[in-house]
């Protein structure tokens, strides 16, 4: 809009950028997982007495899920060392965090990212109410632009 661009030649950079799009989202409760159908009840209760965090990505406009760990600095620690071994690279980028009633997971998350990388900008922010009916209380997400 600063540059003066149109509607429609935001809307086209938009959908071109999102195929573009670094993310991983660490799922603190399953709760929301088994009240949305995603879980069975079963499920939902060993995970949860396992303290199992679903890791999860956007790949081709779907959430997928990429792995699990026991325990939020678990899981954080996966994220980052995914990032690293996928190329992800966070250096000289923007890079959003966000997080649904956990700015402390927020903060743990973001000083792993920044002994591994020197982001050009963080923005942090809280995660909507639609993924955060989702995705629940607790979750944490990062993400940034590949290029």
């Amino acid at each position: 809009v600063k540059k003066g661009k149109s509607a429609d030649e935001i809307v086209q950079w938009l959908e071109s950028a999102k195929k573009e799009v670094h993310f991983y989202g660490v799922i603190d409760t399953l709760e929301n997982l088994k009240k949305g159908g995603r879980l069975t009840t079963t499920s939902a209760i060993a995970g949860s007495l396992l303290g199992i965090k679903p890791i999860i990505t956007i790949k081709d406009g779907s959430v997928e899920l990429i792995s699990k760990a026991r325990g939020l600095k678990k899981a954080f620690g996966w994220v980052v060392e995914d990032a690293k071994k996928n190329h992800a690279d966070f250096n000289g980028k923007t890079v959003c965090l966000a997080h649904a009633d956990s700015p402390e997971g927020m903060e743990e998350l973001k000083k792993l990212l920044l002994k591994e990388y020197t982001p050009a900008r963080i923005i942090e922010c809280e995660i909507g109410s639609v993924v955060g009916t989702h995705a629940g209380a607790g979750c944490v997400g990062v993400c940034c632009l590949k290029d």
